[in-house]
């Protein structure tokens, strides 16, 4: 930040509830605007809506953990259909987390 009246570089970190601040070389006195939290959040939001909505997304290939939970996922809830989303991926990690022990899955 710097002064507006000399132009002196401020490096200055205020206390929360503080509003104005004086210059050390020309001793002018300035208010602090606090930026509004409410609407940087919605300025950060349209940004990011805006960068998704760019060129067309590129996808990445799947790594081997992927596409074994990928068919492990399947090939429980074949075998159990009654089985909730959540359970199944449950057992599906807990296979992936035995065959990572033994060194077959890296």
């Amino acid at each position: 930040m710097s002064c507006l009246n000399c132009g002196v570089q401020l490096y200055i970190e205020l206390p929360p509830g503080v509003v104005n601040f004086q210059c050390c070389q020309c001793y002018a006195v300035h208010k602090v605007v606090q930026p509004d939290p409410a609407a940087a959040a919605d300025e950060n939001r349209k940004r990011k809506r805006k960068d998704r909505k760019g060129g067309p997304s590129e996808s990445r290939e799947l790594t081997q953990y992927n596409k074994f939970m990928r068919d492990e996922l399947q090939s429980i809830k074949e075998a159990n259909p009654a089985l909730s989303h959540r359970d199944a991926f449950k057992q599906a990690s807990a296979k992936v987390e035995c065959l990572a022990h033994r060194g077959v899955l890296s």
